[in-house]
């Protein structure tokens, strides 16, 4: 690994951080995802029913996590980590995620 701080081969560039005059390095990624899905469509033919009743299930659903790297040692300080999920109703005018 030629002597790389952070035990990863970055292709010479390991002290980038140090370079820069930083003591640590967060390191984070995640993803997110909504689906949708019919509960009670047949009051969506209505022009009250689309607007104003509830009758599409909307799953939302989030993950991140990261990581504080000291920049001088190459040790991980510590590592972080979230995620959530939610279901909410919605009306069919609103499906594509308008207020």
């Amino acid at each position: 690994m030629s002597g790389s701080r952070f035990g990863i081969a970055w292709g010479g560039c390991s002290d980038w951080p140090v370079d820069m005059g930083m003591d640590y390095l967060f390191i984070y990624g995640g993803r997110s995802s909504i689906t949708s899905g019919e509960c009670v469509a047949g009051l969506d033919l209505t022009i009250v029913g689309a607007f104003v009743v509830p009758s599409r299930e909307i799953r939302a659903s989030g993950k991140a996590a990261g990581a504080m790297i000291d920049a001088h040692s190459g040790n991980v300080v510590f590592i972080a980590s979230a995620d959530t999920e939610q279901t909410k109703m919605a009306t069919a005018s609103n499906q594509d995620g308008s207020k």
